[in-house]
């Protein structure tokens, strides 16, 4: 919301939404640990990342997306010409960024709550061994899987590393095991439930399914290498 009423272009907000939770320099740092498969599964892990960051904003520029937004944002930056000298120019600006943020968090602030607790219980009490006996390489369907059960759960990028080395020394594929990674961090109950304060239903239901796809697509391909 701040960058669209500072003017940035819808596209590079997208791109921007996608990439500040899937791609963690934290989490890259723990999966470097992971033993010889270490700096490889963090390669994929980047490389992969950033195309699908990029692609998403790529194309809601291209199809003009930005239509299906449920709010019309205003760019709200004050003017700030007039003042006589740099204090009041930074005096007003703080001024602005100030009200801006106090008045975002008020309208968000129940969607947080609602969607952590919810993501919150499923992430406390969903085993590791239920994802493990689905995830496995002989299931056809644990990419889909993987991607799908993702959603509801919430947690920290810090926090799915743990979960992320005990599928893969259970023997679940690096695609498969990086799918639910990405699905947990990036489309997770809490951020879809404040995104739909500015996205529409149909925005938004768009915007999960190319995340969806494009998380599936990159684990089937991972898993064949």
């Amino acid at each position: 919301m701040g960058f669209l009423a500072a003017g940035v272009p819808f596209g590079v907000s997208v791109a921007f939404l996608v990439s500040s939770p899937l791609i963690s320099e934290i989490a890259a740092i723990m999966l470097l640990g992971m033993g010889s498969y270490g700096v490889y599964i963090v390669s994929i892990y980047i490389v992969s990342g950033t195309i699908i960051s990029v692609l998403a904003g790529y194309l809601a520029d291209k199809f003009h997306v930005e239509k299906y937004l449920a709010l019309n944002i205003p760019k709200t930056i004050p003017s700030v010409c007039a003042c006589s000298n740099m204090r009041e120019k930074a005096v007003a600006l703080v001024k602005y960024a100030h009200e801006f943020s106090w008045n975002l968090v008020k309208s968000l602030y129940l969607y947080i709550l609602v969607g952590l607790t919810v993501g919150a219980y499923m992430h406390g009490y969903i085993p590791q061994e239920f994802f493990v006996k689905y995830m496995g390489a002989d299931n056809i369907w644990a990419v889909p899987f993987a991607a799908i059960v993702g959603i509801p759960i919430y947690a920290s990028q810090a926090g799915i590393v743990p979960l992320v080395q005990v599928l893969l020394m259970k023997g679940v594929p690096v695609g498969t095991a990086l799918v639910a990674f990405m699905s947990i961090a990036t489309i997770s109950l809490p951020e879809m439930m404040m995104i739909k304060k500015v996205f529409s239903l149909k925005l938004l239901m768009m915007f999960i399914g190319y995340l969806l796809v494009a998380f599936i697509a990159t684990g089937y391909l991972l898993n064949l290498l």
